[in-house]
């Protein structure tokens, strides 16, 4: 997930878009068994809202800051169980880069959407597929 619509903070409609998003998905079945966000004060906002909805605590993780890089991001995964069900919190660009290495597809990430990609493990690249897409309005 790309953190809500932000300056340095959440504005209003961020934090509303945000809440909207995470319901959706917990509606259409998504559940977070773990959730890391970036240590930037926008993306922990939106894990602060995602912790209140889907009832798990967060871990801060370096790795998920907008500069980070997939293989980064699958080295912090890569200690996680390949069925948990993580919900990363983070930035463009490197959600862009994720998914899009994951999947193969390029998706243009807006403030607040959120994308789920079942994969087999980590790091092989491509091997994901994108299951939900919901962009914040």
């Amino acid at each position: 997930m790309r953190h809500g619509r932000a300056d340095t903070h959440l504005t209003p409609d961020g934090v509303f878009e945000t809440r909207r998003v995470l319901r959706m998905a917990k509606e259409r079945g998504l559940r977070a068994g773990v959730m890391l966000s970036s240590p930037l004060p926008r993306a922990i906002e939106t894990a602060e809202i995602a912790k209140k909805v889907f009832g798990v605590e967060y871990s801060i993780s370096n790795s998920i800051e907008p500069e980070g890089s997939p293989d980064g991001v699958y080295e912090v995964l890569g200690k996680y169980s390949p069925e948990e069900m993580i919900l990363l919190v983070s930035h463009k660009p490197l959600v862009t880069l994720l998914v899009s290495d994951l999947t193969g597809e390029e998706i243009v990430f807006d403030p607040g959407m959120l994308a789920s990609v079942a994969t087999t493990g980590f790091p092989e690249k491509a091997n994901g597929k994108l299951v939900m897409l919901i962009p914040p309005r």
